[in-house]
Order: C-alpha cells, then sequence, then structure tokens
C-alpha cells in the first residue's frame, strides 16, 4: 500500500483493509467491489488485484501453510524480488538481501559507483556486496537495519558520515564523492496521452449515470467512465453516432483533467451523452454497447455513484456544473 502513497493515507486504509481480511483465506474470497472500496484512494489498482491473486494462489498451493523461502515467493503472482526477499529474510530467516532504494545509496557509496550504479553491471555489484554482507543469523534484522542506514543515516542530502559504522571503509567518502554516489536514476520521458471518458446519462424518475468494468489499457478491471485511447478513436466514433441513433445529443465538454500514471501523463477530455427526451427504453442501449465491448455496464444514481480511481473522480467533479443543469 505504501508504494508510492504516503504513509498518513495509508494507515487507515492499512487497518480497514486488515480487519476486512485479517487472514489470506478472507482476501483470497474477498468480492471484486469490496476490494475496489477496500482499495479506494490509493490509486495503482493492480496493486490490489495482484494482492488477491497471490491470496488465491497461497490458499491453492498451500493450503496448511504459507510459502518460506525466496523461490517460493517469487511463484506468488504480484510478488517480486524484493517483496520475495522481505518476506523470506524478515518472516522466516533465509539470509537473502532486500535491495530497495536505501539499500542501494549504501551500497553505491561503499563501492563508489556514480553513473554505473543504475546500469546492469553496477546492479549486480550492488546485489554481490549486499550477498557476501548478510549474516546467516538474524538476516531480517540485517535486512532492515541496513534499509534504517540509509534512511537516517546515509540520506541522498546531507548524510551523516561520520555517525555511519562502514565510514572507514567507504570507497565513497575516501574520494570526497559522497555527494555524487549514486547520479540521479535516469528517469523514463513523460510521454502525454489522450483519453475521452463517455459519461452516458439516463433518466428514469431521477438522473443516472453509466460505469463499466473497464478492459481498457489504461486502468484494467476497475469500475468506472468507459475510456477511450487515442487508438480507440474509431470506436467512439461509432458509438457516438449509434447514440444520436437512440436520440441522444452527443456533447463534448473538452479537456476536463489531468492524471499521472507512471511514466504517462493522461489529459481526458469528457464526452457527454444526454436522452434529447427522457425516455425508459433508452436505458438498454448503453450496457449492450459495452457489453459488445467485453465491459458490463450499470446505471447508478449520482448520489450512490462510488468511483475506486482518482481519476474517474477528477472527471465527475469537473463535471458538477454540467450535472446541476440537469436537476429540477
Amino acid at each position: 500500500m505504501s508504494q508510492q502513497t504516503v504513509i498518513s493515507v495509508v494507515i487507515p486504509k492499512f487497518q480497514a483493509f486488515i480487519q476486512a481480511c485479517p487472514h489470506v483465506q478472507d482476501l483470497a474470497q474477498l468480492p471484486e467491489e469490496q476490494l475496489r472500496q477496500l482499495w479506494a484512494g490509493l490509486g495503482y489498482y493492480t496493486r490490489a488485484r495482484n494482492l488477491k491473486r497471490g491470496a488465491q494462489y497461497i490458499v491453492d498451493h498451500y493450503p496448511h501453510g504459507m510459502p518460506k523461502t525466496q523461490k517460493e515467493w517469487l511463484n506468488v503472482p504480484g510478488c517480486g524480488p524484493y517483496t520475495a526477499s522481505i518476506i523470506a529474510s524478515i518472516c522466516f530467516g533465509e539470509a537473502v538481501p532486500a535491495v530497495d532504494g536505501n539499500v542501494i545509496r549504501v551500497a553505491s557509496r561503499l563501492l563508489g559507483l556514480s553513473e554505473e550504479a543504475w546500469t546492469r553491471t553496477g546492479q549486480k555489484r550492488i546485489q554481490s556486496l549486499v550477498e557476501e554482507l548478510i549474516p546467516a543469523e538474524h538476516p531480517g534484522d540485517f535486512n532492515q537495519a541496513l534499509m534504517d542506514l540509509g534512511a537516517t543515516i546515509c540520506k541522498k542530502q546531507n548524510p551523516l558520515c561520520h555517525e555511519c559504522p562502514f565510514v572507514n571503509c567507504c570507497t565513497a567518502f575516501a574520494q570526497k564523492r559522497v555527494a555524487l554516489c549514486p547520479s540521479i536514476k535516469p528517469r523514463k520521458a513523460e510521454v502525454t496521452e489522450d483519453l475521452y471518458a463517455v459519461i452516458g446519462l439516463h433518466h428514469e424518475h431521477l438522473w443516472k449515470v453509466m460505469t463499466v468494468e473497464r478492459a481498457s489499457r489504461f486502468l484494467k478491471k476497475t469500475a468506472g467512465f468507459p475510456l477511450f485511447a487515442q487508438s480507440e478513436m474509431q470506436q467512439l466514433q461509432k458509438l457516438l453516432k449509434q447514440a444520436q441513433q437512440e436520440g441522444y445529443i452527443a456533447e463534448l465538454v473538452g479537456a476536463v483533467a489531468t492524471h499521472h500514471i507512471t511514466h504517462h501523463k493522461l489529459v481526458v477530455h469528457a464526452w457527454m451523452l444526454k436522452p434529447l427526451v427522457p425516455k425508459t427504453s433508452s436505458a438498454s442501449f448503453f450496457p449492450q454497447w459495452f457489453y459488445q465491448r467485453g465491459e458490463s455496464a450499470q446505471w447508478t444514481t449520482f448520489e450512490g455513484l462510488n468511483l475506486s480511481s482518482s481519476l474517474d473522480r477528477k472527471v465527475w467533479d469537473a463535471l458538477s456544473w454540467q450535472r446541476e443543469l440537469l436537476m429540477p
């Protein structure tokens, strides 16, 4: 949960999550909708799905216990090398190093690595050094201590070198290159992409809006407004044309929100589809259309709308003035 999310946001979410899923079996059987609600506000919803997939794998393959070794944990869906090493060393005492950003910084300074710290060769040297240092007894304590050292002493800026237990064998300190080791990690160039959100509206006693279980590239398998990428414009045009034939007005509101996912900057434009004359028959058009696209749809009242993605919430908030125009 704390991956790319501040801890003050994580703590209450974690407590609610553990209360709802105290055992791995609970998580494995958790309904998708409840999982979305528990994860709402944390972003990167793939993490939640991976947790559930991992729980299902453990229940299926370890009905009377848990994986113990790093190798076994690497077979669990959604569990990468760092997580596998953390669990294996801290929980089960296996002497495997857990290399995070803090550990990379400590090891880079011990070895005197600058730009080369981020190369494949440099990463192998860092891994080898930590493997050489890690003790057979209490390896989990060692891993946590090394991470703590990087967080509190061998800091990115203003490191407290004279308080460091490794100062006498630190290459970067000896060469007066501490500030250069490691260099700033090269970042991928941010890619800007246009997305089109479709806000389908229907009126039957109350105004309702349509949401789907998304099958698109961005925010896949999350519930929210239908999204079309630039590469799906042909599909979007077909939807708009068919909607107009069904008695809908298609209105392009424009760019209503921006959203960042890893190295993508998403500029979200909104199409509002409103019935020219509110009528019951028009309600069936959207679910059928999106079913053919592989997405299940449902109508929800404005008050009952529960959006798990911050992207959807940004779009919905930006359209508040449009919604007010619909109210009596």
